[in-house]
């Protein structure tokens, strides 16, 4: 059975996750109506999955992704963050990343107070 839940935030764009046996799908919807895939979280392994293009989603200032804050710190059906691009992908703790990411925020872009690691933080978990 599938179910859909949603948080709004205070410039009307809205998480939205969808529970589907095993995979939870979390969409952004921000409030023009545009829609951004964000992830998913498989409930078994308790792992949010995350994709991410480098040529796209490297914030080159600091070398690091941006991973959204509110998932991160209020999330509670995973404890890892599986992080691929094009080159290769991570598991890390959500722990870790609560506690030792930079937070910078968007204003009025969506639910975009972000928590970003750098890439050389983040080959410290490297996948083999």
């Amino acid at each position: 059975m599938t179910q859909t839940y949603k948080v709004k935030d205070e410039y009307g764009n809205t998480i939205e996750a969808t529970h589907e046996n095993t995979l939870v799908k979390l969409i952004l919807i921000l409030n023009d109506g545009t829609k951004r895939f964000i992830g998913e979280i498989d409930k078994q392994t308790k792992i949010l999955k995350l994709k991410r293009t480098r040529e796209k989603h490297l914030m080159r200032v600091n070398n690091s992704y941006g991973i959204n804050y509110f998932l991160i710190e209020t999330g509670q059906l995973f404890e890892k963050v599986e992080i691929t691009d094009d080159f290769t992908s991570w598991t890390i703790s959500k722990d870790y990343l609560i506690d030792n990411c930079i937070i910078m925020n968007f204003k009025k872009q969506g639910f975009e107070v972000q928590k970003f690691i750098t890439i050389e933080a983040l080959d410290l978990y490297k996948n083999n």
